[in-house]
């Protein structure tokens, strides 16, 4: 887990919030473990970056957490294995199951997947989210929102919707959050770092005349991957969008 729960819930009564509520990924992840990778943003899987995924932390212990994920992702979150249980969907997403499937046969994880495949039509994200805030008792409450993951419209909606609460902005306090790290974030870190080392060691070994930029960055992809991690290369991103044409030139 990378969150601190006891630091964040004491952050929380000094800024006299009764829930945090994330919808950035990178405070999604922090807050859940959920693997929202910013590897998902741009091509190939611009989906993944961009379908929202929220998450509702109250500061009462006794109140249960809620992660509102989009169906298609389901099994990202069985895989996960995050410490947040109570899980909601919204969206649809259409999945056949064979007749001639053998419980037996299949593992922990499509067991739990195949449970919570459901053909009832689910509702939007921002209606789940109100439901979830209603049946913890926080509709009149002091709400922490993440306003980083939301468009206008979004955010707006949110607060009519939830007219009795009081909505503060909390990228900030998000901000704060994180700042002291927990040892899994220093461990993460560390590795991190090891594995990122190990990359630019071996492009610059693999440096010389007719080895493109391409390949090197090819190289330090398939180096990170194999060392059992997420990698972004905005170098990478660069160049493939310098050969789509997505480059806006100066006039002359």
């Amino acid at each position: 887990m990378l969150v601190n729960l006891e630091r964040t819930r004491n952050l929380m009564e000094q800024y006299g919030l009764d829930a945090l509520i994330a919808t950035h990924p990178h405070n999604v992840f922090y807050l859940s473990g959920f693997p929202i990778h910013p590897i998902y943003e741009g091509p190939p899987c611009p989906c993944l970056w961009n379908t929202p995924v929220y998450v509702v932390l109250p500061i009462e212990k006794n109140i249960e957490p809620t992660i509102i994920i989009p169906k298609i992702q389901l099994d990202y979150y069985f895989a996960c294995n995050s410490w947040i249980k109570d899980f909601r969907c919204y969206g649809e997403f259409y999945v056949f199951k064979a007749d001639d499937v053998d419980p037996a046969k299949l593992s922990p994880l499509e067991v739990n997947l195949m449970g919570a495949i459901s053909d009832t039509p689910t509702p939007t994200i921002t209606e789940v989210l109100i439901k979830v805030i209603e049946e913890k008792g926080l509709s009149k409450g002091h709400l922490g929102l993440d306003e980083r993951g939301l468009t206008i419209d979004v955010y707006e909606n949110i607060k009519h919707k939830l007219s009795d609460a009081t909505i503060v902005n909390s990228s900030g306090f998000f901000y704060e959050m994180k700042i002291v790290k927990t040892s899994e974030e220093i461990s993460r870190i560390r590795r991190g770092a090891e594995i990122n080392t190990k990359a630019i060691r071996a492009v610059i070994e693999s440096i010389s005349p007719g080895v493109t930029e391409k390949d090197l960055n090819e190289l330090y992809a398939l180096t990170v991957m194999n060392e059992g991690a997420y990698g972004t290369n905005k170098l990478a991103n660069r160049a493939r969008r310098s050969q789509e044409g997505h480059f806006i030139k100066k006039r002359p």
